[in-house]
């Protein structure tokens, strides 16, 4: 059989299950996920059950039978280590070849601190990716947008608004693809100039820039609804949100620029 190889082996069995001797490797399992444990411990007891002999006899098969035993062994020991450790297990050999040569399959076992970082994104980085957003065909009226209805309330449709969104729509189809089918049981009523977009622009003055700047509407006055098809709707609700992440992001980054 092929043998993985040993590896920093310890006496952490003994200290965690109060044992010892040839029975250590197979009394890991003993120990459940979560139990504390120092990072050698951990270190000397994926090691003892990495080291076992293989079943196969074939090197790729070998290779990929420890590989799949040491995703196990991390879901295993990961909780028992204290928190910002992460147990890592690496294999030397990169291929079957490799095993073949001298009948082993080569890992080295280690437990490294989680260092997390963030590399700030240059604010003018970020309102370019609003300025793109911002070019949506989807926060205006759309090539199909023959025919409109007065809104009378930026949050809602009323029973006879919708009335006349159904017959316009089954008419000229969603303002944006044409589509003639709604996609739903009715035709939703698009606000243009859409609501969520112009409110956050008057709330916020980084956005009210950029929305002039794209020759978008500012305020409210004047909105109509169109037509807009199920898959329409959503996808300009997935614009708008958009947006509202990378002004998100342009808080973060204004904050961290120097």
């Amino acid at each position: 059989m092929l043998l993985a190889i040993k590896n920093a082996i310890g006496g952490f069995i003994d200290k965690i299950l109060g044992r010892g001797g040839k029975e250590d490797a197979a009394r890991a399992d003993d120990v459940k996920p979560g139990t504390p444990m120092t990072p050698e411990e951990v270190v000397d007891a994926v090691v003892l059950k990495l080291s076992e002999p293989t079943v196969t006899t074939d090197a790729a098969q070998a290779l990929e039978e420890k590989r799949e035993q040491a995703e196990n062994l991390k879901e295993q020991f990961q909780p028992s280590l204290p928190e910002g450790k992460v147990l890592k297990i690496e294999f030397d050999d990169a291929s079957a070849d490799a095993v073949s040569e001298d009948h082993e399959v080569d890992f080295a076992v280690t437990v490294n601190p989680k260092k997390r970082g963030k590399a700030p994104v240059p604010p003018d980085k970020v309102r370019d990716e609003i300025r793109e957003k911002l070019k949506s065909p989807l926060l205006r009226p759309g090539p199909c947008a023959v025919e409109s209805v007065s809104a009378s309330n930026p949050h809602s449709v009323s029973a006879r608004e919708q009335r006349e969104i159904n017959r316009i729509g089954d008419l000229h189809g969603d303002h944006h693809s044409c589509a003639p089918e709604p996609g739903q049981a009715e035709w939703t009523g698009d606000h243009q100039p859409v609501t969520g977009l112009v409110e956050k622009a008057q709330a916020n003055p980084e956005l009210m820039v950029l929305i002039k700047e794209a020759n978008l509407p500012t305020t409210l006055q004047g909105q109509v609804l169109f037509p807009h098809s199920f898959d329409s709707s959503k996808s300009q609700g997935g614009v708008v949100t958009a947006i509202t992440l990378k002004l998100q992001k342009l808080e973060r980054a204004k904050t961290s620029a120097p």
